[in-house]
């Protein structure tokens, strides 16, 4: 019979776990000394979740996967606790802001695969960059029937932008399926800023499944905002239909912006609001998307 040798991290972990047990128990009888404070509970409580989550990971022959490392709490337990400098996220996101539950999702869904180590929430993004987390965020949550499939690199459909380019063949994928939106000149501008307008045409069309014309009698709910005059009249349809496309936190433009009475149509698109409308794409989230795939 051959016998492995036991790894030094799993025998960390039985020391750890029994000098925790001790100081515990001492503490619920009462018999604490004044060498033992909260803090110094507190940090063996942190050092053996650390130890499981690190044990787990030899289990499973590596590093621990992102999920793995999202999902371990302080307490060793099941809760979720943002450790916004581990591997999970990126190092410069706020765990004030709304959307970080949502772009970490996406990012362990392999959304963000091509974005460094920061994700600069509050910049804007391009109409390019766009497109490519799009195409994988459909793919990543549709199933086999309705993925996007990537164009080939001959007939660029616009002229302003070809195979060189790292957005190239999402782009011409996702026009090649009727959801890109480019200008009358049959330019694309892949480099611009994405705008509000422009974001939630691309998105619904996918969403929807199709395209949806303008329409005057839609006008009456583009216009609960304070400038819903200032729409182009193209993406009408596609704000009216939005509002038909909500979900467990609501629809694209309650997920980007919240509660907003005006619309800001041109603005520019930051980051983090892309990222959220991307958390659900048609009827499935990427929670469940998350769930299902056992990632």
């Amino acid at each position: 019979m051959m016998f492995r040798p036991v790894p030094m991290l799993v025998i960390g972990l039985f020391a750890g776990s029994l000098m925790l047990t001790a100081v515990l128990a001492v503490g619920c009888n009462k018999l604490a000394t004044p060498d033992v404070a909260k803090g110094d509970v507190d940090q063996l409580q942190a050092e053996l979740a650390q130890l499981k989550a690190e044990n787990a990971a030899l289990k499973n022959g590596g590093e621990q996967t992102d999920v793995q490392a999202a999902s371990v709490g302080a307490d060793g337990g099941g809760g979720v606790t943002l450790n916004l400098g581990g591997p999970q996220t990126f190092s410069d996101l706020d765990e004030e802001l709304s959307v970080t539950p949502m772009i970490i999702d996406l990012k362990n869904l392999g959304v963000f695969k091509s974005v460094g180590k920061q994700f600069r929430p509050l910049e804007p993004i391009t109409r390019g960059e766009y497109i490519t987390w799009l195409f994988r965020a459909n793919n990543a949550m549709a199933g086999e029937a309705n993925q996007i499939r990537l164009a080939p690199t001959h007939n660029p459909g616009f002229s302003d932008i070809d195979k060189t380019h790292p957005s190239y063949k999402y782009v011409q994928a996702l026009s090649n399926a009727g959801y890109s939106v480019g200008y009358e000149d049959g330019t694309f501008r892949p480099n611009a800023a994405l705008t509000r307008e422009e974001m939630i045409g691309i998105k619904v069309g996918l969403d929807k499944g199709k395209r949806v014309q303008p329409d005057r009698s839609m006008m009456n709910y583009v216009w609960k905002f304070s400038d819903g005059d200032k729409v182009d009249e193209r993406f009408t349809g596609y704000i009216y239909q939005d509002n038909y496309g909500g979900g467990k936190k609501g629809n694209n433009i309650q997920r980007a912006f919240g509660k907003i009475g005006t619309f800001k149509p041109t603005q520019p698109v930051l980051r983090s609001e892309a990222a959220a409308t991307l958390w659900q794409v048609g009827s499935i989230t990427a929670e469940r998307a998350l769930a299902d795939k056992n990632y």
